[in-house]
């Protein structure tokens, strides 16, 4: 009985290693994918705050080997910004959109942040 068992968790050892490919996203790939958002939109907040007339801020960066932040950014009243965004790649997909102003760009307020498939 123990030969037996002993072979199966072998096997399955040896199955498992097999699979060069996970869906399963690190979590520190998760909090660094957050954390590069919320910098970019500070970033922007802090060029609008020293240029009230910017136009519309459109930013594209690889963030981690494969993975793209996009986000675009624009004025909307009073100091307010409207950031809508993505992060694809390496088995990370997430749309988000936020909001916030430039005389406090570390309050900024996300309305969706689905989860990584």
């Amino acid at each position: 009985m123990a030969t037996v068992l002993s072979l199966l968790v072998i096997l399955t050892a040896i199955l498992l290693s097999s699979m060069h490919t996970s869906n399963v996203v690190p979590a520190i790939s998760l909090i660094n994918a957050d954390y590069q958002a919320e910098s970019a939109i500070i970033m922007q907040l802090q060029q609008a705050h020293f240029n009230p007339t910017l136009p519309e801020q459109i930013l594209e960066k690889e963030i981690m080997p494969g993975v793209l932040l996009r986000l675009k950014g624009v004025a909307t009243t009073n100091g307010d910004w409207q950031f809508i965004g993505s992060i694809t790649g390496n088995q990370l997909n997430r749309t988000f959109s936020a909001s916030a102003n430039v005389n406090t760009p570390d309050q900024i307020n996300f309305s969706r942040q689905p989860q990584s498939e």
